[in-house]
């Protein structure tokens, strides 16, 4: 077995996942204290973030005061990550990597689209 990189785990102080594309949108579920919406838009009712089969998050790592940003995949069709993107006013423009977690278009369809964000 070889080794490619050594990787050092560090305590998390703080970790924001953001569901960019999911097989549901609920634009009535009620924020908590510990699941909130994004700040959208105030026309949001006019573009609202929009569903389709596949999957779609970034998370974002706080540790030790630097914040560290991935997409974890990008959804099955070109457009929907990237219109969700939009619709929610989410800045990807820090993202540091993409991780697709296996080839099927429902998690990997969007790859393009997305990285011109």
């Amino acid at each position: 077995m070889r080794i490619i990189a050594d990787v050092i785990l560090r305590e998390t102080d703080r970790v924001e996942v953001t569901c960019l594309v999911d097989n549901q949108v609920d634009l009535l579920l009620a924020n908590t204290q510990v699941a909130h919406r994004p700040s959208m838009r105030e026309s949001w009712y006019e573009r609202p973030p929009i569903a389709e089969h596949g999957f779609s998050v970034s998370v974002t790592l706080e540790i030790s005061g630097t914040k560290r940003r991935i997409l974890f995949d990008s959804g099955q069709s070109p457009w929907t990550a990237n219109y969700n993107v939009d619709a929610l006013d989410f800045d990807l423009s820090y993202c540091e990597a993409v991780i697709l977690s296996h080839g099927h278009v429902d998690h990997a369809g969007g790859l393009l689209m997305i990285r011109k964000k």
